[in-house]
């Protein structure tokens, strides 16, 4: 049916460190959360420590942030950072959260894309001409199908009438 899940966060560890972070993630467990979250861990090792300290039972979840390959300094920030699916299992996480990872993605190809059409005038092309990689650029047909145009076609083909 319609089962609600209490999922209870906390994104302390960077202020007020580990130790505050699995007392919080405790007192979630003991006052009935579904799911248990803490945002900002350092290392696997923290994770583990998370994870070890609540109950076997309790559903934890971790977020996964993918790394730009560019970015040193939050590399080096979190260490071992990102995780594969099997590492967050590995740690005995239930779940992982990928939200990111997709925004991250738009985010890189919207920006791609304007640096292109500056820089050509307007312009946007399929290939690189530096690599000759093939764009994944949508088709309009495909954009108008994600944002739901044969939806709107359908409502406005149903109650609207000349």
């Amino acid at each position: 049916g319609n089962d609600i899940l209490l999922v209870a966060r906390t994104d302390c560890r960077l202020e007020r460190g580990l130790e505050e972070v699995i007392e919080r993630c405790k007192t979630y467990e003991a006052l009935g959360a579904d799911i248990v979250y803490a945002e900002n861990l350092q290392s696997r090792q923290e994770y583990e420590a998370l994870r070890s300290s609540l109950k076997g039972e309790t559903l934890t979840m971790l977020a996964q942030l993918q790394l730009y390959p560019n970015d040193e300094d939050e590399k080096r920030r979190i260490q071992g950072a990102p995780y594969t699916i099997d590492d967050v299992g590995d740690m005995g996480y239930d779940l992982a959260l990928f939200g990111v990872t997709g925004l991250q993605s738009a985010v890189g190809a919207l920006q791609g894309v304007a640096r292109e059409f500056f820089a050509n005038k307007g312009i946007v092309t399929s290939r690189d001409d530096n690599t000759e990689i093939v764009r994944t650029m949508a088709s309009f047909e495909e954009v108008k199908r994600v944002v739901g145009f044969p939806k709107l076609d359908e409502f406005e083909s149903r109650y609207y009438h000349d």
